[in-house]
């Protein structure tokens, strides 16, 4: 979560500061499964479906805290909170099949990616 990170993050960040290095060096990175669709419910069942095959165990119950998926808003939304707490280096993992990857990949570039741009 994002409050999880800015926990982690100062400690970590105070810990690099005890051994003298420059604690504004160390960055926060986060590896996040995304599913752009029409509503809500359809991106989450989808996710669920996939990250489950993919892991051999029941995702639903974790879906809502290591995901970003819905509208273009609720993607937007879930990755501005990370933005907030000083994620810095974002890697997504479009959760779909091969082939509906770039039909994924576009949705994010044209709806999500404007919305979480930063001036």
């Amino acid at each position: 979560t994002p409050q999880r990170i800015r926990d982690s993050m100062h400690r970590i960040r105070e810990r690099a500061a005890q051994q003298g290095r420059d604690p504004a060096s160390v960055a926060a990175g986060l590896l996040l499964f995304v599913h752009v669709a029409s509503d809500r419910e359809t991106a989450r069942r989808r996710i669920v479906e996939d990250l489950t095959t993919r892991y051999n165990q029941p995702f639903e119950p974790l879906v809502d805290r290591y995901c970003a998926f819905g509208t273009a808003a609720d993607c937007a939304a879930t990755i501005g909170g990370f933005l907030e707490v000083g994620v810095s280096n974002l890697v997504l993992k479009f959760t779909c099949t091969p082939a509906e990857q770039l039909d994924q990949q576009a949705a994010f570039a044209e709806r999500v990616l404007p919305l979480i741009r930063r001036p």
